[in-house]
């Protein structure tokens, strides 16, 4: 169990910054693609002929830009005074003052005050962990990765101050179109290579 990052007793400039949180295995797996993504490109440009490299440099591209907008945008901002979940093409800042409950049993889902749900796609599937016992007996119980664990103290923590750390008001939810925007356009590039190999 990890603790908060944040405790009352401390000042409140030691606790302004934001400690961002991502599930590591999404880090590694985005960390990996791109490299993939880049290799491929490399080899394009070394291997296809120069008129056909541009449209086969489509599928590297989509590749990267997925990698990218699935795994290495969307992160939890964990501030003294609420969260900022960072999705895919939404972002969505909830004080802790408007949070009536989480829901850890398809990754975390914070539930607001009006009763509507906002998921985090950075912090999928708590999970389970299996433990052996003796006799063979197998034992199945919950797991609750250390980043959720931070929240969950973060905002246990702002509860038991007498002065609460006070933010926002309400929930904001933004839209980005600039991630859904790459991902069309980096489709229909790389559709547009397969076409291009396909009549060489």
């Amino acid at each position: 169990m990890t603790s908060s990052p944040f405790d009352p007793r401390r000042p409140d400039d030691e606790q302004s910054a934001a400690v961002l949180l991502r599930n590591g295995r999404s880090r590694a797996l985005a960390w990996f693609t791109l490299a993939v993504a880049v290799l491929a490109a490399a080899l394009t440009l070394l291997q296809v002929p120069q008129p056909a490299a541009v449209a086969v440099l489509g599928l590297p591209a989509l590749l990267g830009v997925l990698s990218w907008a699935c795994y290495l945008r969307p992160h939890v901002e964990l501030r003294a005074d609420g969260l900022t979940l960072v999705n895919i093409a939404r972002t969505v800042v909830i004080p802790f003052s408007r949070i009536d409950e989480f829901d850890l049993r398809l990754g975390l889902t914070v539930r607001s005050t009006d009763g509507k749900t906002y998921g985090a796609w950075a912090l999928p599937s708590s999970g389970r962990r299996t433990q052996r016992e003796r006799l063979g007996k197998v034992s199945v119980e919950a797991h609750v990765p250390a980043e959720i664990q931070q929240i969950l103290d973060a905002h246990a923590r702002w509860r038991q101050q007498d002065t609460p750390v006070s933010g926002p008001a309400a929930v904001t939810s933004t839209l980005t179109p600039l991630p859904p925007v790459l991902l069309v356009l980096c489709l229909a590039w790389a559709v547009w290579g397969l076409r291009v190999v396909a009549t060489l």
